[in-house]
């Protein structure tokens, strides 16, 4: 080994202690692999719905837009036709305003640490300019796509 260029780990290790290549090594288990293999998926899907349950409420879907400088996170935004959305504008830093203009829907004013929500049912597909009634002259901008039922 070169004292440069660090391990060679295509050679055995000096240390038996630390050296797979040397006695006393155990096999590895084969009931870790049947363990894995005989899991039940529906444990995880189980999961996912506590997950939706949580992400939904009331029978709506609530996405969290974080507003900074001057930019939404996230900025793009897809939901279904017929779906009704809470859309939440939590401000981290400055003062903002989350506008759907083409739709006529904002939220109020919201300073740093507030937030403010609109709810909405997207009847139409297409696609939706989410713009920051504050930096909106700033580039402060969104994308909210409605995707219909046989996509937009």
């Amino acid at each position: 080994m070169n004292d440069n260029d660090g391990p060679d780990f295509n050679e055995p290790a000096d240390n038996p202690e630390t050296d797979p290549t040397e006695e006393g090594f155990d096999e590895p288990d084969e009931s870790v692999s049947s363990n894995i293999e005989n899991a039940d998926p529906s444990e995880d899907s189980d999961r996912l719905e506590e997950f939706d349950e949580v992400e939904k409420e009331n029978g709506h879907r609530r996405i969290v837009i974080e507003a900074e400088e001057h930019d939404f996170k996230p900025a793009d935004i897809v939901v279904e036709q017929g779906e009704t959305v809470e859309l939440i504008l939590r401000s981290l830093k400055g003062e903002h305003q989350l506008k759907i203009p083409s739709l006529v829907v904002e939220t109020d004013i919201v300073n740093k640490g507030e937030e403010d929500s609109i709810k909405y049912t997207f009847e139409e597909p297409g696609e939706f300019e989410l713009v920051c009634g504050i930096h909106d002259g700033e580039e402060m901008k969104g994308t909210l796509l409605v995707e219909g039922q046989e996509g937009v």
